[in-house]
């Protein structure tokens, strides 16, 4: 007796390739690895490790001059909704043979999953032996890298919009001939492709290097280094997260990333709010926590601030301006022509002269703008 599939679903599996699958997997094993188990004292230990608890109940344990409160780690929570937004949209037939899931996610986050895993799991041997706590870090670093190479290889990666067979065309907003090459050579994608299939990433990348900076600076807790030198090293990744950042406003290859900087904004005001809690004060003078917690909360706001700035006045403010120019010069145009003989495209609702159109359709080129896009 054989056994067909429904036809619909022999056409779904047509467009997905291994890749595909292996998207579904990495799903899997962080869903496994952020899973908040409760203690049960009537299992065996071998039964619930630590790193079955959840990244809050995991890094939470870290006691280090910038772990943040508790309530930070609800950001790990948003970017698994948004990966797993992911992971069922690049299953879907216009979108599972992009460049921007094929090439520019590859096989990047499965090893992302796999070295996540693996992190946790020496996590919990780190009191065992400080080089089991380097090894988890490295690992959470190796994470941090895999997700910026994700990043660099979409923003070089050709749009898939239009192509309905997802072969990955390329086809931007930035011109009607189908091009998709952006400001500084960069190329620029369909809203709908930002936010399901790059954002995610993003996201993961800004908070995979927020929790290496914390893991770095619990091997050198674990280590057993002085309070002094825990003050040091906490500074200075403070002000690592802040070059981090400028990196990606100001030197990103000519389009700036402003979702990272904003995760680490979120992140560092964690850490601010924690100097408050108890304890804290057992290892570090009153006047240290003072100037750490003051520079925190100035590192933290003004990393955010210059986000939300800096996108308002790159992306949100220029296309509102090109969107008024554009409208002038349309009104001009009419103008001149005259307007005897308009029609109506679509559901638009405008008159327009009749040789802004060829073939019954307006004109692409004289009705093009550029759209704001992110890396």
């Amino acid at each position: 007796m054989n056994f067909n599939l429904p036809p619909v679903v022999q056409r779904s599996i047509s467009h997905l390739t291994h890749k595909n699958a292996l998207n579904i997997l990495a799903l899997c094993i962080i869903f496994m690895t952020s899973l908040e188990l409760e203690i049960n004292p009537d299992w065996p230990e071998w039964m619930q490790p630590e790193w079955l608890r959840g990244k809050g109940v995991e890094f939470g344990n870290f006691e280090t001059i910038i772990t943040p409160t508790d309530f930070t780690f609800i950001i790990s929570d948003v970017v698994f909704l948004f990966e797993i937004i992911y992971g069922f949209v690049q299953l879907l037939p216009h979108y599972s043979k992009t460049e921007l899931v094929q090439e520019g996610v590859s096989y990047w986050f499965f090893a992302a999953a796999i070295a996540d895993l693996l992190s946790s799991a020496f996590f919990e041997m780190e009191m065992e032996s400080p080089w089991m706590s380097l090894l988890s870090t490295l690992l959470i670093g190796a994470v941090s890298a895999f997700m910026l190479k994700i990043l660099i290889q979409q923003s070089s990666s050709s749009s898939g919009a239009g192509d309905t067979g997802g072969t990955g065309t390329t086809a931007g907003t930035s011109s009607s001939s189908g091009t998709s090459a952006g400001r500084g050579g960069v190329k620029t994608h369909t809203p709908e492709e930002y936010w399901l299939l790059r954002f995610p990433f993003n996201l993961h990348a800004g908070w995979a290097i927020s929790i290496f900076m914390l893991s770095l600076n619990n091997t050198f807790v674990v280590g057993g280094v002085g309070p002094v030198v825990q003050a040091f090293i906490g500074a200075f990744s403070l002000i690592a997260i802040g070059g981090i950042t400028a990196k990606m406003l100001f030197f990103n290859g000519g389009k700036p990333n402003y979702v990272i900087p904003f995760i680490l904004s979120l992140f560092t005001l964690g850490s601010a709010f924690s100097f408050r809690e108890p304890g804290m004060e057992d290892n570090l003078a009153g006047w240290v926590i003072v100037s750490l917690m003051l520079l925190t909360v100035v590192v933290s706001l003004s990393m955010g601030g210059a986000s939300v700035y800096f996108l308002y006045h790159n992306e949100l403010k220029d296309d509102s301006i090109d969107n008024d120019n554009n409208s002038d010069q349309f009104k001009d145009n009419v103008g001149k022509r005259g307007t005897t003989d308009t029609r109506i495209d679509g559901d638009v609702g405008v008159g327009v002269a009749s040789g802004d159109y060829k073939g019954g359709k307006m004109d692409k080129e004289s009705a093009s703008s550029d759209g704001p896009t992110m890396v």
